[in-house]
């Protein structure tokens, strides 16, 4: 009972929850095997087992796997009143998926997909003799999108009478792509927006979910640099304030919204005022009518997620501290600049030019709730853009307002006076160890963090 399994399908998940910290404290009192997938590159301390899936090798197990998770995101979908046409990732199926989806996909067949599902996906057993060897009193698995690796591992503990905790890692898990293809014991939230929505959207009893806060935000609230030191660390001019540009991981043509933004800034704020533009790290091909190279914007700044120099935390944390304002279309990255009270403006308009509509983005639960407590600006139309981007200069300026932000953001990521790797400790032990207290373990390995 000693002993925690930890799945980890992807480095993104890898970097949330180890590299972030977040595990150190339950490190201290229990014993963690991460059970990771051969996909992982990211350094995972201690105990570590690289598992290959046996759907992930075989062709028709992994098409079954990929129809399930459809049928069940486009029937919930359709059980919201939702159109499946609408959404990104039926938009990038050929017309033959298309016509699945359009016709198995519907509320009234999904318990009989559902039924299939269990048998054909019962379990693993490869994961079954981890589980057996290291007898875990616990299994934690990311919450994360259409993730069959951590799915598969937390069916099969559950199959063994193992206890089995969701830690959701994206913003708009419940709002979009909530689905569960089994009752976990407990799952943890972000905060009070997203329990709304967790309730909303899903079948799961209130009594599952609890609010701990985002694992990879801990950073944002404490040792927060000054923007003039955060300016000179990223070798910009302190002398002007500075913007941030977010691009998202969905295809936005956001070339051509930072000439709009220089454009703006060389017959306004020439001198003053700069932008920094930062590609999304994991971002999909994009199209753009723009035909100027960014490099030539004089006004503007590029910051390269997948270069070395820029590709490391420190960096990352600087980043956000360096600007006065963000403007994106709704990247989570509004969220950590919000907890200290960075302003932002969303783009909530569609570029014509790709396939995704991104005003379709405000009306998800996730960013409705910002927009109904004013803690972002939206930006609607390409032609409000310079105005808009005023107005976020106005706030930048504006203690109170910013205050506010701060405020409202502990809705939808919730702090306290501790940390996010203690809270966590204190949720797991009351939840699935009461009765059971380890003492803390003198040896633990150094790269945990903090």
């Amino acid at each position: 009972m000693n002993n925690i399994i930890v799945v980890i399908p992807s480095d993104h998940v890898a970097k949330s929850l180890v590299a972030s910290g977040s595990l150190f404290a339950l490190h201290k009192r229990y014993i963690i095997h991460f059970v990771a997938s051969p996909n992982v590159t990211t350094p995972l301390p201690g105990s570590v087992a690289y598992v290959n899936l046996k759907h992930n090798s075989s062709a028709i197990l992994a098409i079954i796997d990929f129809f399930f998770w459809n049928i069940e995101l486009f029937a919930f979908m359709r059980s919201q009143g939702e159109s499946i046409q609408k959404s990104y990732k039926y938009q990038q199926f050929g017309r033959f998926w298309q016509a699945i989806m359009n016709t198995f996909a519907h509320p009234n067949y999904i318990n009989g997909f559902r039924l299939l599902d269990c048998l054909i996906f019962r379990k693993e057993q490869q994961i079954e003799k981890i589980i057996r060897r290291i007898q875990p009193g616990l299994v934690i698995m990311p919450g994360s999108a259409l993730d069959s690796f951590s799915f598969i591992i937390g069916r099969t503990a559950r199959g063994l009478g193992v206890s089995t905790l969701y830690i959701v890692t994206h913003w708009d898990y419940f709002s979009k792509k909530s689905l569960f293809r089994f009752t976990p014991d407990k799952v943890y939230l972000w905060g009070r927006d997203m329990l709304n929505s967790a309730i909303a959207n899903s079948s799961i009893p209130r009594h599952i979910f609890s609010i701990v806060g985002a694992p990879q935000f801990d950073r944002c609230l404490s040792n927060w640099p000054t923007q003039h030191e955060a300016a000179l660390h990223l070798e910009l001019d302190p002398e002007k304030r500075w913007l941030l540009y977010a691009a998202p991981s969905i295809p936005f043509d956001d070339e051509t919204i930072v000439c709009l933004i220089n454009n703006f800034i060389d017959d306004f704020f020439p001198g003053t005022l700069g932008l920094i533009y930062r590609p999304h790290p994991r971002g999909h091909n994009r199209k753009s009518r723009s035909l100027i190279k960014l490099s030539d914007l004089i006004h503007v700044s590029l910051d390269d997620p997948k270069a070395e120099k820029f590709n490391n935390d420190v960096h990352y944390f600087n980043l956000l501290a360096s600007c006065c304002g963000v403007i994106s279309p709704w990247s989570s990255l509004v969220l950590e600049c919000g907890l200290v009270g960075i302003p932002s403006l969303c783009i909530s308009f569609s570029d014509q030019i790709n396939d995704w509509d991104w005003s379709n983005a405000q009306y998800s639960d996730h960013a409705r709730a910002l927009v109904a407590r004013e803690s972002v600006l939206m930006c609607n139309h390409p032609s409000t853009l310079p105005t808009m981007i005023s107005n976020l200069l106005d706030i930048s300026e504006d203690s109170e307002r910013k205050l506010r932000i701060k405020q409202s953001m502990r809705l939808a990521v919730y702090s306290d006076n501790d940390n996010y790797s203690n809270r966590l400790l204190r949720e797991i032990e009351q939840d699935f160890f009461s009765s059971i207290r380890k003492g803390d373990r003198s040896k633990h390995d150094a790269n945990w963090g903090h």
